[in-house]
């Protein structure tokens, strides 16, 4: 008999349980500062992957004093999204017109 690979566990009693897991990863790039008006799907973690933020002026130094008071606003938004069990995590690295 050929078992399947071990996903996932769990021990209740001392009685092992396997269960199959499946994780929903969704992903969103490249919006430079539309984060607000995006359709997330639902999943288990959201990654935003790099370029998340608005160009104000493309002059580095003014972008990144902007850029941190909308990082302000998007970090709200998105504990807002963690607190109505949208995602269970979320995952943000910037690119390279995040400056902050």
């Amino acid at each position: 008999m050929v078992k399947k690979p071990l996903i996932g566990a769990s021990c209740i009693l001392g009685i092992l349980i396997y269960t199959e897991c499946k994780m929903r990863i969704a992903t969103v790039s490249d919006i430079h500062g539309m984060w607000e008006g995006i359709n997330y799907p639902p999943a288990d973690i959201l990654v935003l992957a790099g370029d998340i933020l608005k160009n104000y002026d493309y002059n580095r130094t003014i972008d990144a004093h902007q850029q941190l008071e909308e990082l302000e606003r998007l970090n709200s938004f998105l504990a807002q999204l963690v607190d109505f069990k949208t995602y269970s995590h979320i995952v943000f690295t910037a690119g390279n017109h995040d400056f902050v």
